[in-house]
């Protein structure tokens, strides 16, 4: 399936995009992404299409405020541009898809399919050969550092051993260790009175006493999809360690439409807990997660407070700087 955030790149507009825009032919916005893509679909089986035809063919799309003339215009534009054919969606990269694609086909041209049910056999055959992340802006990137307080090796201890990270991130589990890196599991999450869960694998691409790197992907019952490159670094910290999570996730679904920055701050909570139980089970005890699904709303809450901390934090010393500029 195809979308409007598959058209193009924000460096790199599709023509119907670039029109669109040229030609002032969106105003709120709300319309837009509809037009855009009836549009796409009618000069893809219709490139030939005449300009007195264009107001009922896209008749099935309302707008309020822009009105018609000018949308009329950019998608004319186009069509005379290309009658030989529209050019194909510019932001859909070959990736590898947990769906409900049927064996031996694919949704987008240049997209590999793995079905879902390849996705929960039991055999290792199932394993696609790489997880292939998508290009362009991932819907959330993290870029954080913990503090622990476990030594570098004991942490190491804990970076070297799948099962026992698995463990320390709120919500997830692993069910099964498919060999040669790779891994199945689950991770649940919940949004208020939508609860996720995500069903998938993860492939270890490097391991060593003071990093690991892995790509994982999921598919929810519900529909939506999760892909993430995840980097993890650990650095001596005066007596402890230094924790750095590098991590890129491509949302699609219900939880791609909670919003980036709401789904960051909720990440970047998650990636703290996470943080936090690695140093639980590097010091040997056994990591403090909620075996219940970490709700979104708590996390979010968590990271408000933070966030109300950090502006109280930076008003004291600017007004201590001032009290010190005065006198």
């Amino acid at each position: 399936m195809t979308t409007v955030e598959g058209m193009g790149r924000v460096d790199d507009l599709h023509p119907l995009q670039e029109s669109f825009g040229r030609h002032h032919a969106l105003q709120c916005g709300f319309c837009t992404p509809g037009f855009l893509m009836s549009s796409y679909d009618l000069l893809s089986h219709e490139p030939d299409v005449a300009r007195e035809d264009l107001p009922a063919e896209l008749s099935g799309v309302l707008c309020r405020c822009t009105g018609y003339r000018n949308i009329i215009d950019a998608v004319d534009d186009v069509a005379e541009a290309h009658r030989d054919g529209i050019p194909g969606p510019g932001n859909c990269a070959a990736r590898t898809l947990v769906g409900r694609t049927p064996a031996g086909a694919s949704g987008v041209a240049g997209v590999t399919g793995v079905t879902a049910e390849e996705t929960s056999a039991p055999d290792d055959s199932s394993k696609p050969q790489h997880i292939e992340l998508p290009s362009g802006e991932p819907t959330i990137a993290i870029d954080l550092t913990s503090e622990l307080t476990s030594s570098p090796a004991d942490v190491a201890r804990v970076l070297g051993d799948v099962r026992v990270l698995a463990r320390c991130l709120p919500g997830a589990e692993l069910t099964e260790d498919l060999g040669d890196d790779w891994y199945r599991g689950r991770a649940r999450i919940a949004l208020g009175p939508v609860r996720l869960s995500f069903q998938g694998l993860a492939q270890v691409l490097g391991q060593r006493a003071d990093r690991i790197v892995l790509n994982a992907q999921g598919k929810d019952t519900g529909g939506g999809s999760a892909q993430a490159g995840i980097v993890m670094v650990a650095t001596p910290s005066g007596a402890g360690t230094s924790l750095h999570a590098d991590a890129k996730v491509f949302l699609t679904g219900r939880i791609a439409g909670f919003g980036r920055s709401l789904a960051g701050d909720v990440s970047k909570r998650m990636f703290e807990d996470f943080a936090r139980a690695i140093d639980q089970a590097a010091a040997g005890a056994e990591p403090e997660v909620d075996a219940r699904p970490p709700s979104a709303f708590a996390l979010l809450a968590a990271a408000l407070r933070a966030r109300a901390r950090d502006s109280a934090d930076r008003v004291l010393r600017a007004l201590g700087r001032r009290r010190s500029k005065n006198q």
